[in-house]
């Protein structure tokens, strides 16, 4: 492989968006549990969610960076960073359809869907997690250098 070196337009890219994009979206996990899943459950009352709307912004911004071959040099520089991205994109998402459960099911102020609501949210939790490491148990990442 040759001497990877960025136009000036992908070392911007990297330095002011896609940077940003890798510090918010492994931090946009915890604040949507904290600031969206944690209020609706103390409260017993449907919030406002955002999961899915940050879900298509994060997922925007990588597919950008991978379409474009000269923004892809990050990815050959850094080698955690695709994983991490993927991996990151795919929490957020589990998280995102979380959110969306506890925000149909608590519409209605009803005790008894609130707890099933929980459930069915842990339930989806633990199961999408599961199907995630299966497929990267099947699918690993690689770099491009194994044969």
């Amino acid at each position: 492989m040759e001497d990877l070196k960025p136009s000036k337009l992908a070392g911007l890219w990297f330095c002011f968006v896609f940077l940003w994009y890798v510090l918010i979206s492994a931090i946009a996990i915890p604040v949507i549990i904290v600031v969206n899943i944690i209020p609706m459950i103390r409260l017993g009352v449907a919030m406002s969610t955002a999961g899915f709307m940050l879900c298509l912004m994060f997922s925007s911004l990588l597919m950008i960076t991978l379409c474009v071959p000269s923004f892809r040099w990050c990815f050959y520089k850094f080698p955690w960073l695709y994983p991490f991205s993927i991996i990151t994109l795919m929490n957020l998402f589990i998280i995102a359809i979380s959110e969306k459960i506890i925000y149909e099911g608590y519409q209605v102020i009803s005790t008894p869907r609130h707890i099933i609501t929980i459930i069915l949210t842990i339930i989806q939790i633990i199961v999408c997690r599961f199907i995630m490491c299966m497929y990267l148990d099947i699918r690993p990442f690689t770099t491009g250098d194994e044969d």
